[in-house]
């Protein structure tokens, strides 16, 4: 039996809710367009069988995810007829046939499960990757595998397979083989168990051909690596290791750090045959080494240097805990209680400089007044606490700007001033890699103008012949949360910011890479009434804002600037950090009252967001623009202060995206409930909100400019342009069950299978849809985003210099009140709903012939051309009907 006296064997369960299949072979199809595994509509049947069989053979934006709920069947193939993707989340998956098996690459293919939640029990063989040119691929970071009756194969007959495990746990019965093509790698110590023959009633056993690999990296721990046990069961002769001749151990440390000491590797209860186990190429022997041990039964290897000695200490002042935050390998406990820092000891006031430290600061609140933050010159940004170290975590801890009086100190306007940094800064900011900052709440503050949002001092003064004609005050900020200097591998759980200043809440910058938010909160202060930004002195000397433009009354302004924010590194040359930040992820967090809640358009590699909620922003979800991958799945958002969905940069890969529109209070102005531009996207948009929220001028807009006070100058709706969100929209697919109009603007081309339940406006071509098309009066707006019209009996109304009223400005034409149709699919193409006409044109071309829709003349039509205008003859049989022309 096992000597550390813990047997995993596979329970029987009660399933509540399980799939129900027939005795079938099913292909995952994703029918219904929300990747969801556990729904058996996502599937259709290939052939009868004997046994349950369910295949998965998409990828991509249409891989199969298992999030929630039981699915009991026989077998589930991975990548058999095709490349397949499953990604394990969470609820229980079951593979009951014994003399069955789990595949993961056949026939050629490629397939892949990335797991990091849930149970899978699986009660038969496991193969990853099986029969020559497939490629299966396992990658266990949550979560747990019980594999309770088989054997367990890597690269089996000519496969290349890769087992890598970096958390969760995974026990499997009886044998495991590692062929030619396969490599099994454990990084890190995070996974809490791998047993061979620790799940069942077989002796365990581990055979390593010759050419397979075994990986493992070391992490920042006294143990260094989860070890991998081979158990004899019943204690009868069993638990045996086989390493062939010319199989290879590669090992590393999983971060850029050197962890001396000696870590298990495997260890067995039965036999060792080694018949030659060697280093792989590219590892350094001036460093590791290893020992296979027979009478310990263990391999083990070993690093040059001093091990890691975790030290535990407790702290009770701000004094104490900087001086031990300098040293590494410690628990550091700070006594729970309010700390007051007011030393001037910036700018950097706490350094976590450090590494593989844990900072245990639970009912630990420190305070600082924002006083401190002046008097370190305008080349230096002040940062609250800057968590330098590798392999840091901090937990707990509560850090609070205290804003006090500026000695009555005012603007040259008369408003209060806040005291603030000589240049800017941060409450956090990490520039450390393998960094967990958990359970923690930030509040900022100490930021100059505070209040006004973008309004003053944003980007560099407009510059007109000379005259720096616009409202300008420098600003001065406090952002939240900065990740910087190539950071990797960086995980915020469960931390709030309170944003109380202006600047970003958290944002990444300088290349840094795979950074991943889960349960956190940015809540903003209280938004402005762009009414009290319009009569400010500074904004009434020159009658717009800095962006050149004049700003409407009577919207909401958020006063700080996105919940999460990229960067490009523009000074990659100089820094030598990767220009793009890589890798995203934001999983169940919550934004308020920000200016962008995801601004992440300038992300590389995936972006993807998940169960996450955005209230009163002034733009929501942003998809990334220089990226592979970008999914938004089960979010939330409203349109209230500014779009829902806006994509900042057009987007040329398939992006795949779910949002739900909530609101239940109307907001101020009309806004584009999305704006979406790029090729192959699939995006559905439904509602929750209640009736009568929304204006019916809030559209669903595809390839139309975003005209928002920002950036009002750049020209019209309708526009090409090039890297920005009028250009080309080809391919997608777009549910919109809002209830607001959908507009095709004219650069949305061959757009298919798209669904509109409130009608569209189609001023594009060749696009398809299940909607009916409209045909509206001429619809103008002063711009796209507020609603005729502003009032000019107010002190503050904004004029030129010539005393033309600024605002409102001139008139921005949505739909001009004609449509020419020239092919059927201008009417919805795909026979859904017919076409509205209520006192606009339908100009239809000459020799066109319509059969088979239904079409509603409504009013007299636009410019005395009639509710249908067409300069056909009969000769060239222009039609509305099945009769002659």
């Amino acid at each position: 039996m096992s000597r550390r006296g813990i047997k995993i064997i596979g329970a029987a369960l009660l399933v509540i809710g399980a799939v129900a299949v027939q005795a079938d072979e099913w292909d995952w199809s994703n029918a219904l367009g929300d990747n969801d595994f556990s729904n058996m509509n996502n599937f259709q049947l290939r052939s009868s069988s004997g046994y349950n069989f369910l295949n998965v053979s998409l990828n991509g934006n249409d891989r199969a995810i298992m999030s929630s709920g039981t699915v009991s069947v026989d077998d589930i193939r991975v990548g058999i007829h095709g490349d397949g993707q499953l990604d394990f989340t969470g609820g229980t998956l079951q593979c009951n046939r014994g003399s069955g098996d789990t595949r993961l690459g056949q026939n050629g293919n490629t397939g892949v499960i990335n797991q990091s939640g849930g149970m899978w029990q699986i009660n038969q063989d496991l193969a990853i990757g099986i029969g020559s040119g497939c490629t299966g691929i396992f990658n266990l970071s949550g979560g747990t595998i019980i594999n309770g009756r088989g054997k367990f194969t890597v690269g089996e007959s000519g496969a290349t397979g890769t087992m890598t495990i970096s958390g969760g746990s995974f026990n499997t019965d009886g044998t495991a083989r590692i062929y030619d093509g396969g490599i099994f790698a454990v990084v890190g110590s995070a996974a809490t168990s791998i047993g061979i023959g620790t799940a069942g009633t077989t002796d365990g056993s581990w055979t390593q051909d010759s050419g397979a690999l075994l990986r493992v990296q070391i992490d920042q721990t006294t143990t260094g690596v989860t070890p991998i046990f081979i158990e004899d069961y019943n204690d009868d002769g069993g638990g045996d290791v086989t390493f062939e001749s010319g199989c290879e151990l590669d090992v590393d440390f999983a971060g850029a750090f050197t962890n001396g000491g000696t870590f298990t590797v495997m260890e067995w209860e039965g036999n060792l045959t080694d018949n030659g186990l060697v280093f792989a190429p590219g590892v350094d022997t001036d460093i590791w080494s290893f020992n296979l041990d027979n009478a310990q039964k263990k391999l083990t290897v070993t690093a040059v240097g001093d091990p890691i000695q975790i030290t535990n200490v407790t702290v009770n002042s701000i004094a104490a805990l900087r001086q031990y935050a300098k040293e590494s390998n410690l628990t550091i406990t700070m006594t729970p209680g309010t700390y007051w820092m007011n030393d001037g000891a910036g700018p950097d006031f706490l350094e976590f400089s450090g590494s593989n430290n844990t900072f245990n600061l639970t009912g630990v609140e420190i305070k600082m007044n924002t006083d401190q933050l002046p008097g370190y010159n305008s080349q230096t940004e002040v940062n609250v606490l800057n968590v330098s170290g590798d392999g840091v975590v901090v937990d707990g801890l509560t850090l609070t700007m205290v804003k006090i009086p500026n000695n009555g100190r005012t603007d040259s306007y008369g408003n209060p001033k806040e005291y603030h940094a000589d240049r800017g800064g941060n409450i956090v900011v990490v520039t450390g890699s393998d960094t967990v900052i958990k359970n923690c709440e930030f509040t900022s503050g100490g930021s100059h103008p505070y209040g006004y949002g973008d309004a003053f001092g944003k980007g560099t003064r407009p510059n007109t012949d000379g005259v720096t004609d616009s409202a300008w005050m420098t600003h001065y900020k406090q952002s939240g949360f900065l990740i910087t200097y190539g950071a990797t591998n960086v995980v915020v759980d469960n931390v709030t910011l309170n944003m109380r200043s202006y600047g970003h809440g958290f944002y990444m910058q300088r290349g840094v890479k795979d950074i991943l938010f889960k349960d956190c909160k940015v809540l903003g202060d209280e938004m402005v009434d762009s009414d009290i930004i319009i009569a400010h002195p500074e904004y009434q000397k020159w009658g717009h804002a800095t962006y050149d433009a004049p700003i409407p009354e009577d919207i909401r302004i958020s006063r700080h600037e996105d919940a999460f924010r990229v960067y490009p590194n523009g000074q990659e040359a100089e820094n030598g950090y990767p220009y793009f930040v890589e890798n995203i992820t934001i999983t169940n967090c919550y934004v308020a009252r920000m200016r962008q809640a995801i601004g992440c358009a300038d992300a590389s590699g995936y972006l993807r967001v998940y169960d996450t909620v955005l209230v009163e922003n002034e733009m929501g979800y942003s998809p990334s623009g220089n990226g592979t991958e970008t999914t938004i799945k089960r979010c939330k958002g409203d349109a209230l202060n500014g779009p829902l969905l806006f994509f900042q940069r057009s987007v040329d890969y398939p992006a795949d995206i779910e949002i739900e529109l909530t609101g239940d209070t109307p907001g101020h102005g009309v806004w584009p409930i999305a704006l979406i531009s790029g090729d192959d996207s699939r995006i559905t948009l439904t509602s929750s909100a209640s009736p009568g929220v929304y204006s019916p001028g809030a559209y669903v807009n595809l390839s139309q400019k975003f005209r928002e006070w920002r950036h009002r100058n750049d020209g019209g709706l309708d526009a090409y342009y090039r890297n920005n969100i009028q250009e080309y929209s080809r391919g997608n697919f777009v549910t919109n069950l809002t209830g607001q109009i959908m507009v095709f603007g004219p650069n949305a081309t061959g757009n298919t299978g798209c669904v509109s339940t409130a009608g569209v406006i189609n001023k594009g071509s060749g696009n398809e849809y299940v909607g009916t098309t409209l045909v509206p009066a001429k619809i103008e707006y002063e711009d796209t985003w507020t609603t005729p019209s502003n009032p000019t009996n107010v002190s503050w109304a904004q004029y030129d210099s010539s005393g033309n009223l600024i605002v409102p400005s001139a008139p921005v034409v949505v739909f001009d009140g004609t449509l020419l149709v020239d092919r059927d699919d201008s009417l919805g193409g795909l026979g859904g709903g017919g076409t509205v006409v209520s006192n606009g044109t339908l100009e239809v071309e000459a020799g066109f012939g319509l059969q088979g829709e239904t079409i509603y003349l409504l009013g007299d039509g636009n410019d005395g051309q009639g509710a249908v205008y067409s300069d056909g003859k009969n000769d060239t049989s222009t039609r509305l009907c099945s009769g002659s022309g």
